[in-house]
């Protein structure tokens, strides 16, 4: 017996140890990225793309996976080579960049860089660089938000050069929304960072429907270094239609409450009809006591929360230029006893 025990006391000290080892090595077995904190790219050339590629390192003795890296701007997601990297490998991802800064000021972008590193899961890449002079508009992205529809807007667009004693002229301005004309240039010295000609085009756009549109106006140039300049264009023409509530939430079932009212109002005398029938609700369509219209809707019998969830009233409109339809959104709440069971049975579920 007192030898046995000893032999015992031995091997338990054996699987300690082996097991502690066998901790040990996985424990260090971690990924490690390595990458540059810093990307110098020299002179940059205002609202002309940049695309970089950024090379790293797995300095760790386990896997390393990627993920997309992100810039910390508007635009897009970095492009990997690929997502897993043994230990030793090497590796590269390429970012789009897209630099907006006045003539002569210092450019620095951070981009983060996810990874499963646990002891920097997410490190920061500055991209960093000077500002050349280059083609520039004032404003950078025009913004119309109370286009009418049906009538023309206009908006001046100045282009001008940062570059000292920059000469040039436009071959040509294109917009896919608008008309487009061009001014002879006028004098700039005055401001700061406008040196040389300024250009001024006119865009004329008449909006045909209700909503947001995105176009770009191209400006091409006989510059020897920066031939063509584009500038986004947003355009959100609202509806004459003024709808209160903007929307129409029910109660499903039976003890469902009467019927909800919508009150729409316009600029102009206008009439409004039912588009469709439907099986779900009942629609009643009346001029109000004022201007505009009053639409009663009521639920139809025990009508169904899941097709209430997604449906929607239509209305013909006519009288309202470019409008010639009405659409309402339908949600529904279901019925305090379908919610109580459904509790119910949640409960008696996790029991």
């Amino acid at each position: 017996m007192s030898r046995v025990a000893p032999l015992l006391l031995v091997g338990s000290l054996a699987v300690v140890g082996f097991s502690a080892s066998a901790w040990w090595s996985d424990a260090h077995r971690v990924p490690q990225l390595e990458i540059s904190p810093e990307f110098h790219v020299g002179e940059l050339v205002h609202d002309q793309e940049l695309v970089l590629s950024i090379g790293f390192r797995n300095a760790g003795a386990g896997l390393l996976r990627m993920q997309p890296p992100i810039p910390g701007c508007s635009c897009a997601p970095g492009e990997l080579s690929a997502t897993e990297f043994g230990p030793g490998e090497q590796g590269s991802f390429q970012v789009k960049l897209r630099p907006a800064r006045p003539a002569g000021t210092e450019y620095a972008q951070e981009i983060l860089v996810p990874s499963n590193d646990p002891h920097a899961p997410l490190r920061t890449v500055v991209v960093r660089g000077r500002m050349q002079g280059g083609l520039t508009s004032s404003p950078e992205t025009l913004r119309v938000a109370d286009a009418r529809v049906g009538e023309n807007w206009r908006r001046e667009v100045t282009v001008f050069c940062t570059d000292p004693d920059a000469q040039f002229e436009i071959l040509s301005a294109d917009c896919d929304l608008a008309e487009c004309e061009v001014f002879p240039p006028e004098p700039a010295a005055d401001a700061d960072d406008r040196i040389g000609p300024a250009f001024t085009i006119l865009l004329t756009h008449r909006p045909d429907g209700v909503g947001h549109v995105s176009g770009t106006l191209t400006v091409a140039t006989n510059h020897p270094r920066y031939r063509t300049l584009n500038v986004p264009i947003e355009i959100q023409a609202p509806s004459r239609l003024g709808v209160r509530p903007p929307a129409l939430l029910f109660q499903a079932g039976p003890s469902a409450a009467g019927p909800q009212t919508v009150t729409v109002t316009a600029s102009e005398p206008f009439e409004l009809v039912v588009a469709e029938e439907s099986d779900l609700f009942d629609v009643q369509a009346s001029p109000a006591d004022g201007d505009g219209w009053e639409v009663a809707v009521s639920l139809r019998g025990d009508a169904e929360i899941d097709r209430l969830q997604k449906t929607e009233l239509r209305l013909r409109v006519t009288g309202v230029p470019q409008e010639n339809e009405l659409v309402i959104p339908v949600s529904a709440l279901p019925r305090f006893d379908d919610l109580g069971a459904a509790l119910a049975d949640a409960a008696a579920t996790e029991d």
